[in-house]
């Protein structure tokens, strides 16, 4: 997995590790912002890393996790709900999309490192 963002650094190696969630399935208009975490990826290869404020701070390593086949289901499973039940099943595919980015997280933080995630919809519309 190495320069998946365009720089020389493995998740193992990296200090910020980036988490792609492809999700868009509660977006209130229109639809493609599961698409954004890849179309990220493509463009992060062209990005000038200079920075005159901080210098170089990729330095220290940035990685993003690969995008989950799993989680690209299950927001096509959310988009595709119907009927009387539908706000129910979103909230537990949004539970379960929640469970997952923490773990994600939580395995990445207690290695020490900065975590982020990409994501362009809320997982959960209600409670």
């Amino acid at each position: 997995m190495r320069e998946s963002t365009g720089l020389p650094h493995t998740p193992e190696e990296a200090g910020v590790i980036l988490i792609p969630v492809p999700w868009d399935a509660t977006a209130s208009y229109g639809k493609g912002a599961a698409l954004g975490p890849e179309s990220i990826l493509r463009a992060s290869r062209q990005v000038d890393l200079f920075d005159r404020e901080t210098g170089r701070p990729y330095e220290g390593g940035v990685a993003m996790l690969p995008i989950s086949r799993e989680v690209q289901a299950w927001n096509e499973e959310a988009r595709s709900l119907t009927g009387e039940n539908r706000a129910r099943d979103m909230n537990a595919l949004g539970d379960r999309l929640n469970d997952w980015v923490a773990a994600r997280a939580g395995e990445w933080l207690e290695r020490g490192r900065l975590v982020a995630w990409w994501a362009a919809s809320t997982p959960r519309p209600s409670a």
